[in-house]
């Protein structure tokens, strides 16, 4: 039973792990097609529909905005969740019998 246990307790910290880096990085390139296809797309039709500075506003906005969205993402992910565990081992500690 103990090595069950001990299979089991690493098959979920190897889960969790993956988790934690896939879901941001999955995030990310999601956002970088976004990107892709706004600026391939979207910039002409923004030139064509309204010329000037106007669209040069709205195509930086659409070249600069997914790539910070998903670094900041990704920031906050990993710094968050590192802040949780660290609440985690203190609640425990605490909880346990003197």
């Amino acid at each position: 039973m103990t090595k069950l246990r001990t299979i089991w307790e690493y098959t979920q910290i190897i889960v969790r792990v993956l988790a934690d880096w896939i879901q941001p990085i999955g995030m990310m390139l999601a956002a970088l097609g976004a990107w892709a296809a706004a600026i391939t797309y979207m910039a002409p039709l923004l030139h064509d529909k309204f010329p000037g500075l106007f669209a040069d506003i709205m195509v930086f906005c659409l070249a600069v905005g997914p790539p910070i969205w998903a670094i900041r993402h990704l920031h906050h992910q990993f710094t968050t969740h590192d802040a949780e565990d660290e609440d985690e081992v203190t609640e425990e500690a605490t909880d346990a019998p003197v």
